[in-house]
């Protein structure tokens, strides 16, 4: 029982240091209110086209099909109704939970010894400064449900239980991101490893790939078709989204300026010296106790895979986003701890060059974790979502006393869009700090006044209807529906 104390007490601290920075945000993201707004469950049939019907209602420019991203939402907003307060909470503890699922599956990796190298995975999972892109924004919870899920899934898999447990955990993991689609394949290659056996892993995965079948005949069925981006193409997916991989390993190791700015490019050369000290380091023996590392082999090894994978599949949108990392570091906290485990191990034995080689690759784990702790959301303060809370307030309070104001069939001027929180590009800042654009105000307009009919002009030719108010935006910028 005592070993399930330790994971749980890192997910409630874990959960507690976010909510206390977010627990008076709002709605941030262009899509928390349309989510929020088709999302709701009111009858029966609500209820099922959370199941049936794809994300936003076809509000959006994609096509995505994620039912637990909708339930969250419903529950949500069943106790909470309009007040952000609740789904800040939400987050929290889904960001908590993200956190005890990163030990536990570290541990079960490397072992129930490996103490020190599950310590590191976590430390580089939870600092990791591209969070701060994630848990403030209720519509980003999909990247943390798909790893709850998703290393949940292999966790219980290598603890050998039911085979069908995991296998409903992936299944969990694919209903919320897309990207979880691929575990089955992750999970194959995790059990080959640790067992080598690949009767073994076909077993294993065999239940993983029937998910994988019934989440795809669900998506298919939702979206009649795969969906995604309306500019999405397999075909250029696979003949290019190898060249994303970079910039997502950029954004982990260096993910902030002004180290970003002047590295620009760079960003394989570390991973380039990780893999040489692997290398080096993972068939290392003592002479005398012939000690080997396999476990921590296997985890480096499961960890890069999921890097690969997850990065590839960002590729889907054309672009590494920042909040589209929090998957990838997953792996790179595994990546990190199989390393400073196995540089532990060699620093401890009695041989001279190995004591050296590994304090050697323990002081290159400290400086590639202390550096982007620094710029971690628990130490760093990200003012920009400060100000964008406040600025939203502002302006929705002004937008409201403009309608409450209105006569029906009326156009009034909306006070000035905040779209994005306004950064400096060389400036340790939050990158994907999203308010509001049309289809967020359309949402708004129809949970806030849904008696009214108050619409957002789209064009400066647009007429307010008879019994309803347009909202006329100061000026009509170009992608204004859009991310």
């Amino acid at each position: 029982m005592r070993r399930h104390i330790l994971p749980i007490a890192i997910g409630i601290l874990a959960a507690a240091a976010v909510f206390a920075q977010t627990r008076g945000y709002g709605f941030f993201g262009f899509d928390s209110y349309p989510i929020l707004l088709t999302s709701r469950i009111q009858n029966l049939h609500d209820l099922a086209g959370n199941f049936t019907e794809e994300l936003m209602d076809g509000r959006f420019e994609g096509h995505f099909y994620r039912p637990l991203l909708n339930l969250s939402f419903a529950l949500d907003a069943a106790f909470w109704k309009l007040n952000a307060f609740g789904f800040q909470l939400t987050n929290a503890l889904l960001f908590g939970a993200s956190v005890g699922v990163t030990w536990i599956l570290a541990r079960r990796l490397l072992g129930s010894n490996a103490w020190f190298g599950a310590s590191v995975a976590v430390l580089v999972f939870a600092l990791h400064p591209t969070h701060i892109e994630v848990f403030p924004v209720p519509s980003r919870r999909p990247e943390m449900m798909a790893w709850i899920f998703g290393g949940g899934a292999l966790a219980l898999q290598l603890w050998g239980g039911p085979q069908w447990l995991p296998a409903i955990l992936s299944f969990l993991a694919m209903l919320s991101k897309e990207t979880a689609l691929m575990l089955p394949a992750w999970i194959f290659i995790a059990v080959l490893l640790t067992e080598r056996n690949a009767r073994a892993s076909v077993r294993a995965t065999i239940p993983h790939a029937i998910a994988f079948v019934g989440a795809v005949m669900l998506r298919l069925a939702a979206l009649h078709g795969l969906g995604g981006y309306g500019h999405t193409k397999i075909g250029p997916m696979l003949s290019h989204g190898a060249h994303l991989i970079p910039n997502t390993l950029g954004i982990m190791l260096m993910p902030q300026p002004p180290l970003y700015l002047k590295l620009a490019g760079l960003p394989v050369i570390p991973l380039c010296l990780f893999l040489a000290l692997a290398g080096v380091v993972f068939p290392l023996r003592n002479a005398s106790s012939n000690v080997k590392f396999r476990k921590e082999a296997n985890t480096f090894l499961i960890g890069a895979v999921w890097i690969l994978m997850t990065s590839w599949a960002a590729s889907l949108a054309g672009r590494i986003a920042s909040w589209y990392v929090f998957l990838p570091v997953a792996g790179w906290a595994l990546v990190m701890g199989a390393l400073a485990e196995t540089a532990w191990r060699a620093h401890r034995m009695r041989l001279t060059a190995t004591r050296w080689l590994g304090t050697s690759v323990l002081f290159l784990i400290a400086v590639l974790t202390v550096f982007p702790a620094l710029y971690s959301p628990f130490i760093h303060r990200y003012r920009e979502w400060d100000e964008a809370s406040a600025e939203s307030r502002s302006f929705l309070s002004a937008l409201d006393d403009v309608v409450e104001h209105a006569e029906n069939g009326t156009a009034v001027p909306s006070p000035p869009v905040p779209r994005w929180a306004k950064v400096s590009s060389s400036a340790v800042a939050v990158r994907g700090a999203a308010l509001f654009s049309g289809m967020t105000l359309d949402a708004y307009f129809e949970l806030k006044y849904p008696e009214r009919h108050v619409r957002l002009a789209r064009k400066e030719s647009d007429r307010p209807e008879a019994g309803g108010v347009l909202v006329v935006p100061t000026g009509f910028v170009p992608g204004f529906d859009g991310p």
